[in-house]
Protein backbone atom coordinates (compact mmCIF):
# COMPACT_ATOMS: atom_id res chain seq x y z
CA UNK A 1 0.00 0.00 0.00
CA UNK A 2 1.50 3.62 -0.51
CA UNK A 3 2.00 6.07 1.89
CA UNK A 4 -1.37 7.66 3.13
CA UNK A 5 -1.02 11.78 2.12
CA UNK A 6 -0.97 14.52 5.31
CA UNK A 7 -3.57 17.27 4.82
CA UNK A 8 -1.99 20.37 3.81
CA UNK A 9 -0.72 23.25 6.11
CA UNK A 10 -3.55 25.32 5.05
CA UNK A 11 -6.03 22.29 6.16
CA UNK A 12 -3.49 21.18 9.16
CA UNK A 13 -1.44 24.24 10.51
CA UNK A 14 1.61 23.67 12.05
CA UNK A 15 0.84 22.29 15.97
CA UNK A 16 0.92 19.85 18.15
CA UNK A 17 -2.06 17.55 15.88
CA UNK A 18 0.19 17.79 12.87
CA UNK A 19 3.37 16.90 14.83
CA UNK A 20 1.13 14.02 15.81
CA UNK A 21 0.26 13.24 12.60
CA UNK A 22 4.07 13.45 11.54
CA UNK A 23 5.07 10.77 14.33
CA UNK A 24 2.15 8.45 13.39
CA UNK A 25 3.12 8.51 9.38
CA UNK A 26 6.97 7.93 10.13
CA UNK A 27 5.82 4.45 12.24
CA UNK A 28 3.40 3.85 9.55
CA UNK A 29 6.11 4.10 7.08
CA UNK A 30 8.48 2.30 8.68
CA UNK A 31 6.66 -0.93 9.73
CA UNK A 32 6.34 -1.05 5.33
CA UNK A 33 2.88 0.65 4.87
CA UNK A 34 0.64 -2.28 5.88
CA UNK A 35 -2.75 -2.00 5.01
CA UNK A 36 -5.43 0.06 6.70
CA UNK A 37 -7.69 -3.16 6.66
CA UNK A 38 -4.90 -5.51 7.78
CA UNK A 39 -4.02 -2.91 10.63
CA UNK A 40 -8.09 -2.61 11.51
CA UNK A 41 -8.44 -6.33 11.45
CA UNK A 42 -4.81 -6.97 13.66
CA UNK A 43 -6.71 -4.48 16.46
CA UNK A 44 -9.62 -6.80 16.50
CA UNK A 45 -8.37 -9.65 16.89
CA UNK A 46 -5.87 -9.06 19.51
CA UNK A 47 -6.45 -8.10 23.20
CA UNK A 48 -7.25 -4.94 23.06
CA UNK A 49 -10.35 -2.96 24.30
CA UNK A 50 -11.28 -1.03 21.60
CA UNK A 51 -11.49 -1.23 17.92
CA UNK A 52 -10.70 1.21 15.19
CA UNK A 53 -12.01 1.09 11.67
CA UNK A 54 -9.79 1.53 8.52
CA UNK A 55 -11.97 4.24 7.26
CA UNK A 56 -10.97 6.08 11.10
CA UNK A 57 -7.27 5.12 10.95
CA UNK A 58 -6.89 6.76 7.20
CA UNK A 59 -8.53 9.80 9.19
CA UNK A 60 -6.33 9.90 11.69
CA UNK A 61 -3.06 9.19 9.58
CA UNK A 62 -4.55 12.16 7.27
CA UNK A 63 -5.24 14.31 10.35
CA UNK A 64 -8.55 14.68 9.21
CA UNK A 65 -11.68 14.63 12.16
CA UNK A 66 -9.72 16.01 15.38
CA UNK A 67 -7.90 14.59 17.62
CA UNK A 68 -8.46 11.02 18.18
CA UNK A 69 -8.99 9.38 21.82
CA UNK A 70 -5.71 7.61 23.21
CA UNK A 71 -7.81 4.40 23.53
CA UNK A 72 -8.38 4.23 20.11
CA UNK A 73 -4.91 5.02 19.05
CA UNK A 74 -2.67 3.49 21.03
CA UNK A 75 -3.67 -0.66 19.71
CA UNK A 76 -2.57 1.19 16.32
CA UNK A 77 0.65 2.02 18.04
CA UNK A 78 1.60 -0.95 19.18
CA UNK A 79 0.42 -3.04 16.09
CA UNK A 80 2.80 -0.81 13.73
CA UNK A 81 5.33 -1.24 16.31
CA UNK A 82 5.47 -4.98 16.52
CA UNK A 83 5.69 -4.68 12.28
CA UNK A 84 8.44 -2.72 12.04
CA UNK A 85 11.83 -3.57 10.61
CA UNK A 86 13.85 -3.72 12.45
CA UNK A 87 11.00 -4.30 15.52
CA UNK A 88 10.50 -1.73 17.82
CA UNK A 89 9.32 -2.13 21.54
CA UNK A 90 5.55 -1.64 21.50
CA UNK A 91 5.99 0.02 24.95
CA UNK A 92 7.94 2.57 23.94
CA UNK A 93 6.26 3.51 20.86
CA UNK A 94 3.55 4.44 23.18
CA UNK A 95 5.07 6.68 25.52
CA UNK A 96 6.73 8.31 22.78
CA UNK A 97 2.99 8.81 20.62
CA UNK A 98 1.73 9.74 23.63
CA UNK A 99 3.54 12.29 24.92
CA UNK A 100 2.97 13.91 21.09
CA UNK A 101 -1.28 13.13 21.85
CA UNK A 102 -0.75 15.01 25.27
CA UNK A 103 0.47 18.11 23.90
CA UNK A 104 -1.99 17.65 20.61
CA UNK A 105 -4.83 17.58 23.59
CA UNK A 106 -3.43 20.36 25.73
CA UNK A 107 -2.98 22.55 22.41
CA UNK A 108 -6.39 21.69 21.65
CA UNK A 109 -7.85 22.50 25.03
CA UNK A 110 -6.04 26.15 25.45
CA UNK A 111 -7.47 26.61 21.53
CA UNK A 112 -11.00 26.41 23.41
CA UNK A 113 -10.60 28.21 26.13
CA UNK A 114 -10.42 25.59 28.66
CA UNK A 115 -9.84 26.84 32.57
CA UNK A 116 -6.29 26.87 33.73
CA UNK A 117 -4.90 26.40 37.64
CA UNK A 118 -2.92 28.23 39.16
CA UNK A 119 0.53 26.21 39.40
CA UNK A 120 3.45 27.72 42.01
CA UNK A 121 4.29 31.39 42.31
CA UNK A 122 0.54 32.21 41.20
CA UNK A 123 1.73 31.53 37.46
CA UNK A 124 -1.48 30.57 35.39
CA UNK A 125 -0.36 26.85 33.82
CA UNK A 126 -2.92 25.00 31.20
CA UNK A 127 -4.64 22.01 32.99
CA UNK A 128 -3.39 18.83 31.58
CA UNK A 129 -5.13 15.75 29.76
CA UNK A 130 -5.05 12.83 31.97
CA UNK A 131 -4.20 10.01 29.65
CA UNK A 132 -4.00 6.26 30.48
CA UNK A 133 -0.51 5.07 32.17
CA UNK A 134 0.84 3.04 29.60
CA UNK A 135 1.92 -0.47 31.07
CA UNK A 136 3.78 -3.27 28.83
CA UNK A 137 1.88 -6.29 28.51
CA UNK A 138 3.59 -9.81 26.84
CA UNK A 139 3.32 -9.97 23.64
CA UNK A 140 0.95 -12.28 22.08
CA UNK A 141 0.82 -13.42 18.42
CA UNK A 142 -0.94 -12.18 16.16
CA UNK A 143 -3.82 -14.31 14.36
CA UNK A 144 -3.44 -12.19 10.72
CA UNK A 145 -1.49 -13.73 8.04
CA UNK A 146 0.10 -10.61 6.74
CA UNK A 147 3.25 -8.89 8.33
CA UNK A 148 4.86 -11.46 10.33
CA UNK A 149 5.52 -11.10 14.24
CA UNK A 150 2.63 -8.41 14.66
CA UNK A 151 2.77 -8.69 18.24
CA UNK A 152 -0.77 -7.90 19.53
CA UNK A 153 -0.17 -6.55 23.17
CA UNK A 154 -2.81 -5.60 25.93
CA UNK A 155 -3.42 -1.42 26.21
CA UNK A 156 -3.08 0.30 29.51
CA UNK A 157 -4.23 -0.99 32.83
CA UNK A 158 -6.57 2.10 32.84
CA UNK A 159 -9.14 2.69 30.26
CA UNK A 160 -9.73 6.15 28.76
CA UNK A 161 -12.80 7.64 30.14
CA UNK A 162 -15.99 6.91 27.94
CA UNK A 163 -17.73 9.68 25.76
CA UNK A 164 -19.83 11.69 27.98
CA UNK A 165 -21.93 14.94 27.64
CA UNK A 166 -19.88 18.02 28.06
CA UNK A 167 -16.33 15.64 26.85
CA UNK A 168 -15.58 14.99 23.37
CA UNK A 169 -14.70 11.83 21.73
CA UNK A 170 -10.67 12.58 22.40
CA UNK A 171 -11.32 12.26 26.07
CA UNK A 172 -10.01 15.96 26.62
CA UNK A 173 -13.00 18.02 28.21
CA UNK A 174 -15.30 19.89 26.28
CA UNK A 175 -16.05 23.83 26.15
CA UNK A 176 -19.86 23.33 26.82
CA UNK A 177 -20.20 27.09 26.21
CA UNK A 178 -21.02 26.86 22.71
CA UNK A 179 -23.27 23.81 23.49
CA UNK A 180 -25.30 26.21 25.89
CA UNK A 181 -25.17 29.37 23.03
CA UNK A 182 -26.71 27.17 20.67
CA UNK A 183 -29.47 26.15 22.44
CA UNK A 184 -29.99 29.40 23.98
CA UNK A 185 -30.41 31.00 20.71
CA UNK A 186 -32.25 27.94 19.02
CA UNK A 187 -34.48 28.47 21.63
CA UNK A 188 -35.32 32.38 20.96
CA UNK A 189 -35.66 31.96 17.69
CA UNK A 190 -38.44 29.03 18.72
CA UNK A 191 -39.76 31.57 21.29
CA UNK A 192 -40.41 34.19 18.89
CA UNK A 193 -41.72 31.74 16.41
CA UNK A 194 -39.13 32.04 13.82
CA UNK A 195 -38.78 28.42 12.96
CA UNK A 196 -37.06 28.92 9.48
CA UNK A 197 -34.12 30.60 11.27
CA UNK A 198 -34.64 27.98 13.63
CA UNK A 199 -33.84 24.96 11.17
CA UNK A 200 -30.82 27.42 9.81
CA UNK A 201 -29.05 27.38 12.86
CA UNK A 202 -29.32 23.67 14.12
CA UNK A 203 -28.74 23.21 10.15
CA UNK A 204 -25.38 25.05 10.28
CA UNK A 205 -24.34 23.47 13.45
CA UNK A 206 -25.09 19.80 12.17
CA UNK A 207 -23.29 20.05 8.88
CA UNK A 208 -20.19 22.39 9.55
CA UNK A 209 -19.33 21.95 13.19
CA UNK A 210 -16.02 19.45 13.39
CA UNK A 211 -17.19 15.97 14.48
CA UNK A 212 -15.89 16.39 17.86
CA UNK A 213 -17.98 19.24 18.51
CA UNK A 214 -21.41 17.74 16.76
CA UNK A 215 -20.98 14.43 18.94
CA UNK A 216 -20.31 16.67 22.27
CA UNK A 217 -23.70 19.11 21.30
CA UNK A 218 -25.64 15.32 20.68
CA UNK A 219 -25.03 14.36 24.24
CA UNK A 220 -25.03 17.82 25.40
CA UNK A 221 -28.87 17.87 23.93
CA UNK A 222 -29.82 14.05 25.19
CA UNK A 223 -28.60 15.39 28.84
CA UNK A 224 -31.18 18.27 28.56
CA UNK A 225 -33.82 16.14 26.69
CA UNK A 226 -34.03 18.71 23.58
CA UNK A 227 -35.12 15.64 21.41
CA UNK A 228 -36.18 18.47 18.80
CA UNK A 229 -33.06 20.16 18.29
CA UNK A 230 -31.44 17.03 18.62
CA UNK A 231 -33.32 15.50 15.47
CA UNK A 232 -33.12 18.46 13.23
CA UNK A 233 -29.21 18.75 14.07
CA UNK A 234 -29.12 15.19 12.84
CA UNK A 235 -31.04 15.05 10.25
CA UNK A 236 -28.69 18.04 8.63
CA UNK A 237 -25.54 16.35 9.23
CA UNK A 238 -27.33 13.13 6.96
CA UNK A 239 -28.18 15.59 4.61
CA UNK A 240 -25.30 17.79 4.09
CA UNK A 241 -21.90 16.48 5.49
CA UNK A 242 -19.80 14.26 2.34
CA UNK A 243 -20.05 10.18 2.56
CA UNK A 244 -16.36 9.95 4.54
CA UNK A 245 -17.77 12.17 7.37
CA UNK A 246 -21.28 10.53 7.86
CA UNK A 247 -18.89 7.19 7.97
CA UNK A 248 -16.92 8.25 10.80
CA UNK A 249 -19.33 10.20 12.77
CA UNK A 250 -22.24 7.48 12.70
CA UNK A 251 -18.68 5.56 13.88
CA UNK A 252 -18.41 7.60 16.88
CA UNK A 253 -21.84 7.97 17.88
CA UNK A 254 -21.81 4.05 17.97
CA UNK A 255 -18.77 3.64 20.20
CA UNK A 256 -20.22 6.49 22.22
CA UNK A 257 -23.12 4.06 22.77
CA UNK A 258 -25.61 6.82 20.58
CA UNK A 259 -26.75 4.22 17.66
CA UNK A 260 -30.04 5.80 17.97
CA UNK A 261 -28.51 8.88 16.87
CA UNK A 262 -26.24 7.29 14.44
CA UNK A 263 -29.57 5.53 12.56
CA UNK A 264 -31.05 9.10 12.49
CA UNK A 265 -27.98 10.13 10.42
CA UNK A 266 -28.17 6.91 8.36
CA UNK A 267 -31.22 7.30 7.47
CA UNK A 268 -31.29 11.06 6.78
CA UNK A 269 -28.32 10.21 4.29
CA UNK A 270 -30.34 7.81 2.12
CA UNK A 271 -33.77 9.89 1.93
CA UNK A 272 -33.12 13.01 -0.77
CA UNK A 273 -29.66 12.84 -1.70
CA UNK A 274 -28.08 12.39 -4.99
CA UNK A 275 -28.44 8.62 -5.82
CA UNK A 276 -24.43 8.36 -5.99
CA UNK A 277 -24.10 9.62 -2.29
CA UNK A 278 -25.98 6.50 -0.42
CA UNK A 279 -24.51 4.04 -2.76
CA UNK A 280 -21.42 5.21 -1.70
CA UNK A 281 -22.22 5.15 1.74
CA UNK A 282 -23.58 1.79 1.71
CA UNK A 283 -19.76 0.97 -0.35
CA UNK A 284 -18.33 2.49 2.67
CA UNK A 285 -20.31 0.70 5.24
CA UNK A 286 -20.14 -2.56 3.43
CA UNK A 287 -15.99 -2.52 3.46
CA UNK A 288 -15.80 -1.99 7.15
CA UNK A 289 -18.17 -4.71 7.96
CA UNK A 290 -20.98 -2.24 9.14
CA UNK A 291 -24.09 -4.42 7.80
CA UNK A 292 -26.41 -2.72 10.58
CA UNK A 293 -25.56 0.80 9.31
CA UNK A 294 -26.09 -0.52 5.84
CA UNK A 295 -30.15 -1.46 7.32
CA UNK A 296 -29.97 2.16 8.69
CA UNK A 297 -29.54 4.00 4.83
CA UNK A 298 -31.92 1.40 2.89
CA UNK A 299 -34.47 1.65 5.69
CA UNK A 300 -34.03 5.53 5.42
CA UNK A 301 -34.25 5.50 1.14
CA UNK A 302 -37.22 3.23 1.19
CA UNK A 303 -39.37 4.46 3.81
CA UNK A 304 -39.38 8.55 2.65
CA UNK A 305 -36.86 8.75 -0.51
CA UNK A 306 -39.38 9.66 -3.37
CA UNK A 307 -39.98 7.05 -5.70
CA UNK A 308 -38.24 8.00 -9.00
CA UNK A 309 -35.31 8.53 -6.70
CA UNK A 310 -36.13 5.33 -4.80
CA UNK A 311 -36.20 3.44 -7.98
CA UNK A 312 -32.52 4.96 -9.49
CA UNK A 313 -31.37 3.65 -6.54
CA UNK A 314 -32.82 0.30 -6.69
CA UNK A 315 -31.02 0.04 -10.38
CA UNK A 316 -27.95 1.30 -9.16
CA UNK A 317 -27.55 -1.52 -6.19
CA UNK A 318 -28.22 -4.08 -8.68
CA UNK A 319 -26.16 -3.04 -11.41
CA UNK A 320 -23.34 -3.40 -8.46
CA UNK A 321 -25.30 -6.56 -7.54
CA UNK A 322 -26.07 -5.63 -4.09
CA UNK A 323 -29.21 -7.45 -3.51
CA UNK A 324 -29.32 -7.39 0.38
CA UNK A 325 -29.37 -4.06 0.32
CA UNK A 326 -32.27 -4.03 -2.46
CA UNK A 327 -34.06 -6.24 -0.25
CA UNK A 328 -33.72 -4.20 2.67
CA UNK A 329 -34.93 -0.73 1.09
CA UNK A 330 -37.51 -2.87 -0.59
CA UNK A 331 -39.30 -4.23 3.03
CA UNK A 332 -38.77 -0.63 4.22
CA UNK A 333 -40.93 0.37 1.23
CA UNK A 334 -43.80 -1.73 1.81
CA UNK A 335 -44.51 -1.04 5.17
CA UNK A 336 -44.42 2.82 5.03
CA UNK A 337 -46.09 3.66 1.72
CA UNK A 338 -49.19 4.96 0.10
CA UNK A 339 -51.06 2.25 -2.33
CA UNK A 340 -50.57 5.32 -5.12
CA UNK A 341 -46.77 5.15 -3.98
CA UNK A 342 -46.64 1.78 -4.05
CA UNK A 343 -48.52 1.80 -7.46
CA UNK A 344 -45.90 4.11 -9.16
CA UNK A 345 -43.05 2.26 -8.10
CA UNK A 346 -44.91 -0.90 -9.57
CA UNK A 347 -44.88 1.00 -12.87
CA UNK A 348 -41.48 2.18 -12.44
CA UNK A 349 -40.25 -0.94 -12.30
CA UNK A 350 -42.24 -2.94 -14.76
CA UNK A 351 -41.19 -0.18 -17.21
CA UNK A 352 -37.40 -0.91 -16.44
CA UNK A 353 -37.62 -4.32 -16.81
CA UNK A 354 -36.96 -5.55 -12.75
CA UNK A 355 -38.70 -8.54 -12.75
CA UNK A 356 -37.08 -9.96 -9.82
CA UNK A 357 -37.62 -6.65 -8.12
CA UNK A 358 -40.95 -6.10 -8.62
CA UNK A 359 -41.91 -10.23 -8.02
CA UNK A 360 -40.05 -8.83 -4.78
CA UNK A 361 -42.06 -6.38 -3.88
CA UNK A 362 -45.41 -8.06 -4.47
CA UNK A 363 -44.47 -11.36 -2.62
CA UNK A 364 -43.45 -9.03 0.43
CA UNK A 365 -47.35 -6.62 0.02
CA UNK A 366 -49.25 -9.58 0.35
CA UNK A 367 -47.98 -11.51 2.62
CA UNK A 368 -47.01 -8.61 4.92
CA UNK A 369 -49.37 -5.80 4.61
CA UNK A 370 -52.67 -5.86 6.62
CA UNK A 371 -55.67 -7.05 4.46
CA UNK A 372 -57.30 -3.71 4.13
CA UNK A 373 -54.14 -1.80 3.28
CA UNK A 374 -53.82 -5.04 0.10
CA UNK A 375 -57.20 -4.65 -0.82
CA UNK A 376 -56.16 -0.74 -1.24
CA UNK A 377 -53.43 -1.58 -2.95
CA UNK A 378 -55.43 -3.90 -5.62
CA UNK A 379 -57.85 -0.83 -5.93
CA UNK A 380 -55.67 0.93 -7.07
CA UNK A 381 -53.94 -1.59 -9.67
CA UNK A 382 -57.11 -1.66 -11.58
CA UNK A 383 -57.52 1.46 -12.84
CA UNK A 384 -54.01 1.28 -13.86
CA UNK A 385 -54.62 -1.86 -16.11
CA UNK A 386 -52.18 -4.07 -13.67
CA UNK A 387 -53.91 -7.34 -14.09
CA UNK A 388 -50.79 -9.02 -14.32
CA UNK A 389 -49.89 -7.70 -10.81
CA UNK A 390 -53.28 -7.95 -9.36
CA UNK A 391 -53.66 -11.75 -10.31
CA UNK A 392 -50.18 -12.43 -8.24
CA UNK A 393 -51.12 -10.57 -5.45
CA UNK A 394 -54.76 -11.82 -5.46
CA UNK A 395 -53.01 -15.77 -5.62
CA UNK A 396 -50.06 -15.34 -3.00
CA UNK A 397 -53.13 -13.75 -0.34
CA UNK A 398 -54.98 -17.14 -1.29
CA UNK A 399 -52.07 -19.45 -0.38
CA UNK A 400 -50.56 -17.73 2.36
CA UNK A 401 -52.93 -15.11 4.43
CA UNK A 402 -54.73 -16.97 7.60
CA UNK A 403 -58.40 -17.95 7.35
CA UNK A 404 -59.54 -15.10 9.10
CA UNK A 405 -57.17 -12.23 7.07
CA UNK A 406 -58.36 -14.00 3.65
CA UNK A 407 -62.26 -13.36 4.72
CA UNK A 408 -61.16 -9.55 6.14
CA UNK A 409 -59.57 -9.37 2.14
CA UNK A 410 -62.67 -10.52 0.23
CA UNK A 411 -64.97 -8.59 2.33
CA UNK A 412 -62.80 -5.48 1.74
CA UNK A 413 -62.30 -6.16 -2.01
CA UNK A 414 -66.22 -6.98 -2.22
CA UNK A 415 -66.80 -3.33 -0.16
CA UNK A 416 -65.02 -1.71 -2.77
CA UNK A 417 -66.55 -3.27 -5.82
CA UNK A 418 -64.17 -5.70 -6.81
CA UNK A 419 -66.36 -9.41 -6.29
CA UNK A 420 -64.28 -10.04 -9.63
CA UNK A 421 -61.26 -10.40 -7.75
CA UNK A 422 -62.46 -11.17 -4.48
CA UNK A 423 -63.99 -14.32 -6.67
CA UNK A 424 -60.54 -15.18 -8.21
CA UNK A 425 -59.24 -14.90 -4.40
CA UNK A 426 -61.57 -17.52 -3.54
CA UNK A 427 -60.63 -19.77 -7.02
CA UNK A 428 -57.21 -19.96 -5.78
CA UNK A 429 -58.02 -20.68 -2.33
CA UNK A 430 -60.47 -23.81 -3.32
CA UNK A 431 -57.12 -24.90 -5.36
CA UNK A 432 -54.80 -24.81 -2.76
CA UNK A 433 -56.69 -24.56 0.76
CA UNK A 434 -55.75 -27.46 3.25
CA UNK A 435 -58.33 -29.78 4.83
CA UNK A 436 -58.71 -27.73 8.19
CA UNK A 437 -58.87 -24.32 6.33
CA UNK A 438 -61.96 -25.52 4.29
CA UNK A 439 -63.90 -26.35 7.81
CA UNK A 440 -63.01 -22.95 9.33
CA UNK A 441 -64.52 -21.59 6.24
CA UNK A 442 -67.71 -23.65 5.78
CA UNK A 443 -68.26 -22.60 9.58
CA UNK A 444 -67.71 -18.81 8.85
CA UNK A 445 -69.90 -19.04 5.69
CA UNK A 446 -72.84 -20.91 7.34
CA UNK A 447 -72.68 -18.10 9.59
CA UNK A 448 -72.74 -15.05 8.13
CA UNK A 449 -74.70 -16.16 5.25
CA UNK A 450 -72.05 -16.46 2.41
CA UNK A 451 -72.69 -19.86 0.48
CA UNK A 452 -72.49 -18.42 -2.57
CA UNK A 453 -68.42 -18.21 -1.57
CA UNK A 454 -68.32 -22.24 -1.55
CA UNK A 455 -69.50 -22.52 -4.81
CA UNK A 456 -66.87 -20.23 -6.31
CA UNK A 457 -64.50 -22.03 -4.11
CA UNK A 458 -65.83 -25.60 -5.17
CA UNK A 459 -65.85 -24.35 -9.36
CA UNK A 460 -62.18 -22.86 -8.65
CA UNK A 461 -60.81 -25.76 -7.64
CA UNK A 462 -58.69 -28.67 -9.75
CA UNK A 463 -59.18 -32.26 -8.98
CA UNK A 464 -57.21 -32.33 -5.56
CA UNK A 465 -59.24 -29.09 -4.31
CA UNK A 466 -62.23 -30.92 -4.99
CA UNK A 467 -61.49 -33.82 -2.83
CA UNK A 468 -59.88 -31.57 -0.07
CA UNK A 469 -63.91 -29.92 -0.50
CA UNK A 470 -65.39 -33.04 0.24
CA UNK A 471 -63.57 -34.17 2.75
CA UNK A 472 -64.60 -31.08 4.77
CA UNK A 473 -67.80 -31.74 4.12
CA UNK A 474 -67.65 -35.09 4.95
CA UNK A 475 -66.01 -34.34 8.44
CA UNK A 476 -68.83 -31.60 9.18
CA UNK A 477 -71.47 -33.97 8.17
CA UNK A 478 -70.87 -36.59 10.58
CA UNK A 479 -70.48 -35.09 13.44
CA UNK A 480 -73.61 -32.32 13.28
CA UNK A 481 -74.59 -31.53 16.77
CA UNK A 482 -70.69 -30.81 17.41
CA UNK A 483 -70.33 -28.21 15.40
CA UNK A 484 -73.99 -27.17 14.51
CA UNK A 485 -73.91 -26.83 11.03
CA UNK A 486 -76.65 -28.29 8.61
CA UNK A 487 -74.48 -29.28 5.72
CA UNK A 488 -76.90 -30.31 3.36
CA UNK A 489 -78.75 -27.43 4.09
CA UNK A 490 -75.24 -25.44 3.43
CA UNK A 491 -74.67 -26.90 0.18
CA UNK A 492 -78.14 -26.58 -0.93
CA UNK A 493 -78.37 -22.86 -0.13
CA UNK A 494 -74.72 -22.92 -1.96
CA UNK A 495 -76.35 -24.49 -4.91
CA UNK A 496 -73.93 -27.84 -4.93
CA UNK A 497 -75.86 -31.05 -5.60
CA UNK A 498 -74.76 -34.43 -3.50
CA UNK A 499 -73.94 -35.84 -6.87
CA UNK A 500 -71.44 -32.97 -6.95
CA UNK A 501 -69.48 -34.10 -4.23
CA UNK A 502 -70.21 -37.67 -4.32
CA UNK A 503 -67.48 -38.63 -7.18
CA UNK A 504 -64.75 -37.05 -4.55
CA UNK A 505 -65.72 -38.10 -1.11
CA UNK A 506 -63.28 -41.03 0.69
CA UNK A 507 -61.49 -41.22 3.89
CA UNK A 508 -60.58 -38.63 5.71
CA UNK A 509 -57.54 -37.32 4.68
CA UNK A 510 -54.60 -37.34 7.04
CA UNK A 511 -54.61 -33.86 7.90
CA UNK A 512 -57.87 -33.73 9.74
CA UNK A 513 -55.21 -35.70 12.38
CA UNK A 514 -54.02 -32.07 12.65
CA UNK A 515 -56.93 -30.42 13.48
CA UNK A 516 -57.48 -28.66 16.81
CA UNK A 517 -61.27 -31.13 17.39
CA UNK A 518 -61.74 -28.53 20.20
CA UNK A 519 -61.28 -25.27 18.30
CA UNK A 520 -63.52 -26.45 15.22
CA UNK A 521 -66.29 -28.08 18.04
CA UNK A 522 -66.66 -24.96 19.80
CA UNK A 523 -66.44 -23.06 16.60
CA UNK A 524 -63.44 -20.15 16.07
CA UNK A 525 -63.98 -16.59 16.56
CA UNK A 526 -64.67 -15.54 13.42
CA UNK A 527 -64.76 -11.76 12.68
CA UNK A 528 -67.79 -10.23 11.01
CA UNK A 529 -67.65 -9.69 7.36
CA UNK A 530 -64.93 -7.39 6.56
CA UNK A 531 -64.00 -6.99 10.70
CA UNK A 532 -60.62 -8.68 11.88
CA UNK A 533 -60.68 -8.11 15.67
CA UNK A 534 -59.86 -10.28 18.35
CA UNK A 535 -61.17 -13.12 16.86
CA UNK A 536 -58.61 -13.03 14.27
CA UNK A 537 -55.89 -13.25 16.73
CA UNK A 538 -57.11 -16.27 18.47
CA UNK A 539 -57.37 -18.07 15.27
CA UNK A 540 -53.86 -17.05 13.41
CA UNK A 541 -52.50 -18.42 16.85
CA UNK A 542 -54.32 -21.74 16.57
CA UNK A 543 -52.43 -25.03 15.36
CA UNK A 544 -55.19 -24.23 12.05
CA UNK A 545 -52.97 -21.98 10.11
CA UNK A 546 -51.21 -23.24 7.34
CA UNK A 547 -48.21 -22.07 5.46
CA UNK A 548 -47.54 -22.79 1.63
CA UNK A 549 -44.95 -21.63 -1.03
CA UNK A 550 -45.46 -19.69 -4.10
CA UNK A 551 -44.70 -21.21 -7.30
CA UNK A 552 -43.94 -20.54 -10.91
CA UNK A 553 -46.87 -22.92 -11.87
CA UNK A 554 -49.16 -20.72 -9.81
CA UNK A 555 -51.67 -18.84 -12.54
CA UNK A 556 -51.03 -15.25 -12.83
CA UNK A 557 -47.46 -15.89 -11.80
CA UNK A 558 -44.75 -16.00 -14.07
CA UNK A 559 -41.25 -16.18 -11.96
CA UNK A 560 -41.61 -16.63 -7.84
CA UNK A 561 -39.74 -14.40 -5.74
CA UNK A 562 -36.00 -13.57 -5.77
CA UNK A 563 -34.45 -15.82 -2.54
Amino acid sequence: MAEIPMLGVEELPESPHRDLVHALQELHRSAGWPGLRLISDAIRQGDFRSTLSHERLRGILQGRGGLPRWLNLEPAVRVLAAWCQPRRDPDDEARRIQACWLAAAEHANRGRGTPTSSGPAGSATPTTVAAPPVTARPAAAPRVSAPPAAATTGTAERAQPSFAPGSGATGAPRDTDRYERLVGRAAALEHRGRHGELRIELSRAGSQWDLEDVCGVVGYLRLHERADYLHALLNSAGRLRPVAEIAMLTERLTETEQARDAAIVLRAAGLRRPTDVPLALVERLRASGRRHHVRDVMVGAGEQRPVVLLAELLAMLEEHGYGDETRMALNATVHSRSPHELRELVDLLDGAGRTPQLQWLLDRIARERPAEAIAQFVHALGPAMRFHEVRTVLDIVARHATVNALITFMEALRDQGRGVSADHTLAAAGRHRSVPDLLLLMRWCDRHGREAYLRVMLDGADERGRKRFAQAAQHLRAAPRSYGIDVDGMLHRAGITGETLAAHEGPESRTLATVDRGVLANGPQMPAPGIAGEGERAADAGPVRTRTFLGPSDPGVTASPPE
